[in-house]
This record gives structure tokens, sequence and C-alpha cells, in this order.
């Protein structure tokens, strides 16, 4: 009973690999971003230092928060097979960009712009506009990547106060 025990677990274990599971020496894309509005920038390696949310505030003389996203992606990689010195590049595709904000109206996607350059894609977004009567409520963004192979980048989320 034993033996027939091991057996299935190591056919069940070479199954896995043979699948296509991700190897350890495979990484998706990392992505960072920045949400911009009039003077104002919230990145996203600043959400993860501080506690204190950035807020847009709409001026006087101003009707909507226009704003505009870049997020740049580096390429996802992987081992070479026959090396496993080389490494193998695969491009990040276009980020997903859903755009709301709390209790109020659904934004859609942003066009994304892509320029690439050696190991990373960089990609401007076309203005969005917030309507000014959002004012007072938290406009989220969520953002997210993945590469040619399909392996997903880490995750983003913007919670930027209106004021």
């Amino acid at each position: 009973m034993k033996r027939v025990l091991a057996v299935l677990l190591l056919a069940s274990a070479s199954a896995a690999v043979a699948c296509g599971g991700v190897k350890e020496t495979e990484t998706g894309p990392e992505i960072r971003a920045t949400v911009t509005f009039d003077r104002f920038s919230v990145r996203s390696q600043d959400a993860f230092r501080s506690a204190d949310a950035k807020e847009f505030e709409l001026g006087a003389d101003m009707t909507d928060y226009v704003i505009t996203m870049s997020i740049d992606a580096s390429d996802g990689t992987a081992r070479s097979e026959k090396s496993g010195a080389e490494k193998e590049l695969f491009p990040a595709q276009a980020p997903v960009v859903d755009v709301s904000v709390e209790g109020g109206a659904k934004i859609p996607a942003p066009k994304l712009e892509a320029k690439t350059s050696f190991q990373s894609t960089s990609f401007t977004s076309d203005e969005l506009v917030v309507p000014g009567s959002e004012k007072g409520k938290t406009l989220l963004i969520h953002i997210e990547a993945s590469d040619t192979r399909g392996l997903v980048s880490n995750a983003i989320d913007f919670k930027i106060p209106l004021r």
C-alpha cells in the first residue's frame, strides 16, 4: 500500500510539472503607475509608504477632474532551459485598467498608448474625465497586466479622495 501511494504521489508531481506549471525561474511583469490631475500626482510606489492618501483638489475655476495615467511594465522573464544563464524576455501586454468612483460613477477605461524599450513598456493614457459632481467621494483605480505567456503582474489599487 505504501509503495502504491508513493508511486501515485510521484505521478501526481510529475503530471503537475508536465502540465506547464509556472517554473521557479519564471516571473511575470512588474508594474508601477502614476495618476496625475492638474499639479497633483499619486505614484503607486508612494501608496505603499504612506497611510495618508494624497487627494485631488478641484480648483475654483475647474468643473471636472481631468486625469491621466502613466504605467511602466517590466517584461516577464524566464531562464533559458538550454544554458540556465540566459534570460528570455516576455513583453508586457496592455494593462487592464478599471476606474470608478466609490458610490458614484463608473468611468470608461482609458485608451493606452504603448512605447516599448529594452525590457519594459511604458503606457500613457488619454485624458479621463471625472465629473466635478463626484467631489467628496473617492476615486478608485485598479491596474494589472500580464505578459505574452499570460503570467499576471502585481496589482495596483489607488484610492484617491476627490476634494
